[in-house]
């Protein structure tokens, strides 16, 4: 949506105003910068506007160059997603608008967790002319199913008021047979027990 493609712009703007590093690195450009809007940033002749997706973008310039950079981060709807004729829309104005806004020297990157199987993402995935690269949170499960299962039951278990506590102290009990062999990619943000 432009509010959450604003929100990122606004985090780039406070890096550049806030971050000492950035700072002292383009500290002549940021002196020269032109005036920043909510959609649009200059620093130095370099241009970077958001936009919505589904938004007509037919023909934007900054001068002569067609944009050299496209980033589609979660540009997928959780709700419009769902509905075929929705994803049949965005994939349209996919392949329409934005394959066509750049030039040869024009990077496009999409971003963002595969919301369906018939998805943009999942579309661009499996097509030959883009470089792919999946991420899964698990990388690997557990080798002891048997235990997960247990808890999983014990974690279910409506008549039990104190279910979440009782699967986490059969966890606790057990935690070496059941993380052996798990495998996460960013155990600092979600450890193998919250994924699971």
């Amino acid at each position: 949506t432009l509010k959450q493609a604003t929100q990122r712009l606004r985090n780039i703007k406070a890096e550049f105003l806030n971050n000492k590093l950035l700072q002292s690195v383009y500290a002549d450009e940021l002196k020269q910068r032109s005036v920043w809007t909510t959609k649009s940033i200059n620093v130095n002749g370099v241009q970077l506007d958001v936009f919505s997706a589904g938004t007509e973008l037919r023909g934007i310039t900054y001068g002569e160059v067609r944009p050299t950079r496209i980033i589609i981060d979660d540009g997928e709807d959780s709700e419009a997603v769902e509905n075929p004729e929705q994803r049949e829309k965005l994939l349209n104005w996919f392949n329409e608008v934005i394959e066509n806004l750049g030039d040869s020297y024009t990077r496009l990157e999409v971003i963002g967790t595969v919301l369906h199987p018939e998805s943009l993402l999942e579309t661009l995935l499996k097509r030959p002319d883009f470089k792919s690269r999946r991420y899964s949170a698990v990388i690997k499960f557990a080798e002891n199913q048997q235990l997960w299962d247990e808890w999983h039951r014990l974690l279910t278990d409506l008549r039990d008021p104190n279910r979440l506590e009782s699967a986490r102290q059969f966890f606790e009990r057990q935690k070496n047979e059941m993380l052996k062999g798990a495998q996460v990619l960013w155990k600092q943000k979600e450890d193998y027990y919250q994924l699971m």
